[in-house]
């Protein structure tokens, strides 16, 4: 399945008005889909910026029935491409 723009949720900001913003996008992508190069088609339109933070949490099936499960969450970092769009970057600490 592709990107959904209806199941991004936000911005909250963290750190107050000025800070880094954090978004919630639910999918039934797998991490090779949603890392893949432009995936959030518009980003630029939904003011999203390069190191915002992604709560991506997988479904096995989008909201809306019964039954739906969570499989999967991870927290990824914006990286912004010309032409407005944006590509997940999984992140991790050293």
């Amino acid at each position: 399945m592709a990107y959904d723009s209806d199941y991004l949720a936000g911005p909250n900001f963290v750190g107050g008005g000025s800070g880094v913003q954090e978004w919630t996008l639910q999918t039934v992508d797998g991490l090779a889909t949603v890392t893949a190069s432009g995936y959030i088609s518009d980003a630029s339109d939904r003011k999203m910026t390069a190191g915002d933070i992604v709560r991506v949490v997988e479904m096995d099936a989008l909201p809306g029935g019964n039954g739906v499960s969570v499989t999967g969450i991870a927290l990824m970092g914006v990286s912004m491409s010309a032409g407005g769009v944006a590509t997940l970057v999984a992140t991790a600490l050293d």
